[in-house]
């Protein structure tokens, strides 16, 4: 699509508002590293701005950004040589509730505690759509865009995932 520099900018800054808090808290639960996610989201952003013109469809540009920012995990991946999906550590922890008794942040701490502990246990591909699903609020079809897999698959590794982790919750708890 072909823009004005004042069309590139509000529509950069349109979707850099929408999105950026969404693809920080998914870079930041994949790679356990706060600093590497605000890398991986100043990246893509930049990169964003860059290729803005060359994205043909507005509809596709929520993917076009969680791929880029998916490709950004994996590349850092790659260079370090660690696998893909680190564990989640206290440092992921976010947007515990702010309301409420001091025992109820407590309650509130402890079950993200054993979620997280329960999401490190899935298999990669089951985690990554949790992830994309859960943290970053993606539909199954953008889901299925940004990881190259059908989306019936998507929906059939959510079920499992979610039931998987709900039967070892209710265990716990």
């Amino acid at each position: 699509m072909k823009l004005s520099e004042n069309e590139k900018i509000l529509l950069f800054g349109r979707y850099y508002d929408a999105l950026k808090k969404g693809v920080y808290n998914y870079a930041v639960k994949m790679l356990s590293d706060k600093e590497a996610a605000a890398d991986v989201m100043q990246n893509v952003f930049v990169k964003f701005f860059e290729h803005i013109e060359n994205i043909r469809e507005e509809n596709k540009i929520k993917v076009w950004i969680f791929k880029s920012a998916r490709n950004e995990i994996y590349g850092i991946y790659r260079k370090s040589g660690n696998s893909i999906f680190s564990e989640f550590d206290e440092t992921t922890i976010e947007n515990i509730s702010d309301g409420g008794f001091p025992y109820e942040k407590v309650e509130a701490s402890e079950l993200a505690d054993i979620l997280l502990g329960e999401v490190n246990k899935l298999s990669e591909k089951s985690r990554e759509v949790i992830l994309l699903r859960e943290y970053a609020n993606l539909s199954y079809k953008e889901i299925s865009e940004i990881t190259g897999t059908d989306i019936n698959v998507i929906k059939s590794r959510l079920f499992k995932a979610r039931k998987l982790l709900m039967n070892r919750i209710s265990k716990i708890i």
